[in-house]
């Protein structure tokens, strides 16, 4: 069976970023070497634990821009977000690292690259394993669909959910609509604590209009399918295209080992033979025997 790593690409580079400036201790030459370094071989450990037939990685960034269709509905939504773009200074050069690795960049236009990421675990078949440190992901958990935790090394499954999560699979989103989200500036039902959430869980309590109100207005900002809204027609469009213009996307290994001189990156060519390994052995054997 097929298998699919989606790599959540602002999440990931933000996290290698704050770690590679506190190594460099205001060296900007070292930071952007780290930066990529550190970006790099944490997709290369990724590639490594699950070994998959694709990667995928999505980017909040829009080439094909429009206004955020959350935000046309919620104003505040984000709106507490740093803008501060620093972290993002090198992420031209990963993409064209990730590139000559083969691996695929997706954009959103009107949406997020949470939905880009959505139409991936629905479109593509086989298994799909998110990497992300965002909880946000734990409703597309299914029986072919994973999240792996970065930051708390947890893969979360059907299997594990409950224990993980604390709530079953088909509770997630209804907790998280209620409860609110404040890194995303989206505040939850008023006066709604853990006892009063159980009640409603176990249907002892219903929610008012004022309630309901509030509820709907988050499960349209939280849920991940919006893709498939009629809306949405061009969104999907535009992930549909994006997806078959991937298949003709070529690993480079010369062009990759270039590129690793140009940028200094002497952590790779000290262990070429590695990447080599991990990231291009696999299809040249495939070349063979086509």
């Amino acid at each position: 069976m097929n298998k699919t790593l989606i790599i959540d690409g602002n999440n990931c580079i933000h996290r290698t970023f704050w770690t590679a400036k506190n190594i460099a201790g205001g060296d900007n030459d070292k930071l952007d070497s780290f930066h990529i370094y550190f970006t790099l071989n944490a997709i290369k450990s990724y590639v490594s634990k699950f070994s998959p037939d694709k990667v995928f990685i999505c980017w909040d960034e829009k080439i094909n821009y429009q206004v955020n269709d959350r935000k046309i509905s919620f104003t505040d939504y984000k709106g507490t977000r740093s803008t501060d773009s620093t972290p993002h200074r090198n992420n031209n050069t990963i993409k064209e690292f990730l590139n000559l690795l083969g691996i695929t960049s997706m954009y959103p236009s009107s949406l997020e690259a949470d939905d880009c990421i959505a139409f991936l675990c629905n479109e593509l078949p086989g298994s799909k394993v998110i990497v992300s440190a965002d909880m946000d992901f734990y409703q597309l958990v299914s029986k072919t669909t994973s999240v792996y935790s970065p930051i708390k090394k947890i893969h979360i499954t059907e299997s594990n959910f409950t224990k993980e999560a604390g709530y079953n699979i088909n509770k997630f989103l209804t907790v998280k609509c209620i409860q609110g989200d404040k890194s995303d500036n989206v505040p939850g039902i008023p006066k709604f604590g853990k006892v009063k959430l159980n009640k409603f869980l176990e249907g002892e309590i219903k929610l008012t209009e004022d309630q309901i109100q509030i509820y709907d207005r988050n499960y349209e900002l939280f849920r991940l399918d919006r893709f498939k809204d009629q809306s949405c027609i061009d969104e999907y469009t535009y992930y549909v295209l994006q997806l078959k213009e991937s298949e003709n996307l070529k690993s480079d290994y010369q062009d990759f080992i270039a590129l690793c001189v140009n940028h200094k990156i002497n952590n790779i060519l000290s262990k070429k033979e590695d990447w080599y390994q991990l990231f291009y052995f696999k299809n040249k054997l495939i070349d063979l025997f086509r």
